[in-house]
C-alpha cells in the first residue's frame, strides 16, 4: 500500500518508526490526535551524530554521546502552561513529532522533512457531518455496537493490559 495509504487505513493511537530500505530513509509517524508521544533528536549533532527516537525523553538521555541543554523557551512554556507546547521539548536537542505528522529522515544526508498525513479535527468534523439518524432505539443500538467494536479493537495486545476510568487530566 505504501506509507500514506497504510496510514489512511489506520485508526487509534500509535507512534511508529519505519525504515524504508528502498528509499534509504526512516519515517517517524504519530497518530492523528497525538495520543502516543514520539521524541527524536540527533545525539552528538546533526552532522555526525546518531538519530535516536523514543516514546519517552528519558530514553534519549541514556544514549551514548548524549549532551543535552535545557531549552529556555520550553521552560517558560512549562511554567506558564504546565506543559511544553508544540514540537518543542525541555531539551533543546530533542523534538516531538506533531500529531498527524510524519518526519522523513534521509539516511544518507540526514535531511529531515515533515509531512502532515492526518488531521484529528477533520476526522471529528467528518463524524459531525454524518450523524447517526433514525429511531432512538436504532441509534442507541448502533452506538452500542460501535462502542463494543472499538473497545474490542483497543483490547487487542501482545502484552497483559487493564481498563480503568481516569479522574485525572489526560
Amino acid at each position: 500500500w505504501g506509507l500514506a495509504s497504510a496510514l489512511e487505513r489506520m485508526a487509534g493511537m500509535f507512534a511508529l518508526a519505519l525504515h524504508d530500505r528502498l528509499e534509504r530513509c526512516v519515517y517517524l509517524v504519530r497518530d492523528r490526535l497525538g495520543v502516543k508521544p514520539l521524541h527524536y533528536g540527533w545525539i552528538g549533532g546533526a552532522d555526525s551524530g546518531t538519530l535516536a527516537f523514543a516514546s519517552e525523553v528519558r530514553a534519549l538521555t541514556v544514549v551514548p554521546g548524549w549532551r543535552g541543554s535545557v531549552d529556555p523557551v520550553a521552560v517558560a512554556d512549562l511554567l506558564a502552561y504546565a506543559c511544553v507546547q508544540g514540537t518543542r521539548c525541555i531539551w533543546r536537542e530533542v523534538h516531538k513529532v506533531a500529531p498527524g505528522r510524519w518526519v522523513r529522515v534521509d539516511a544518507q544526508t540526514g535531511r529531515m522533512q515533515e509531512h502532515r498525513w492526518g488531521d484529528g479535527l477533520q476526522v471529528a468534523g467528518a463524524g459531525g457531518d454524518s450523524p447517526m439518524t433514525g429511531a432512538d432505539e436504532a441509534v442507541a443500538e448502533e452506538g452500542r455496537t460501535l462502542l463494543t467494536r472499538v473497545v474490542h479493537e483497543h483490547l487487542l495486545a501482545d502484552v497483559p493490559l487493564g481498563c480503568m476510568l481516569s479522574g485525572g487530566v489526560d
